[in-house]
Parts: structure tokens; C-alpha cells; sequence
């Protein structure tokens, strides 16, 4: 079992971007943005915009999760 930490937290994000269908992962959040929601560093519009797109896509909603352990004070990011 693998673990997430920052040191290789995009390198393991981004294949799971990447394997979602083209016009997909055109309509979803980069890592970036991810990790902005999750640092409370957005607007309110581009918040707003990720918020309605984790309510549709589990994909998504998975690694938001993963980035929100990460940004936990405990240094989570035990994700598998």
C-alpha cells in the first residue's frame, strides 16, 4: 500500500484525472484548483463551480478527499 504525501500527491492525482473521458476531464477541476478549494484560497464563483461539480462526479469527490486529508494538520494523506 502506497501512501499519499505531498511529495508525490500530484504524481498520483494526476493519472486519475487523466483516465476520465476527454470532454470529462475537460469539466473537471485541475489539481490545482483542488488544492485552492481545500486551502479556502477561491472566490466565490470558481468555489461555487467546483462545489456543484463535486456534487455530481464520485470521482471527484474522492480526491477532494484525498486533498482535504492532506491539508489536515495532521498530515493525513494515508489514502490508498
Amino acid at each position: 500500500m502506497k501512501v499519499w504525501n505531498e511529495q508525490n500527491f500530484l504524481e498520483r492525482l494526476m493519472p486519475r484525472l487523466q483516465g476520465h473521458k476527454p470532454a470529462l476531464r475537460e469539466a473537471c477541476p485541475d489539481a490545482e484548483s483542488l488544492c485552492a478549494l481545500a486551502e479556502d484560497r477561491l472566490s466565490g464563483s470558481a468555489r461555487n463551480a467546483i462545489a456543484d461539480h463535486l456534487k455530481q462526479r464520485a470521482e471527484c469527490r474522492d480526491i477532494n478527499g484525498r486533498v482535504l486529508d492532506c491539508t489536515r494538520p495532521s498530515g493525513g494523506c494515508n489514502a490508498t
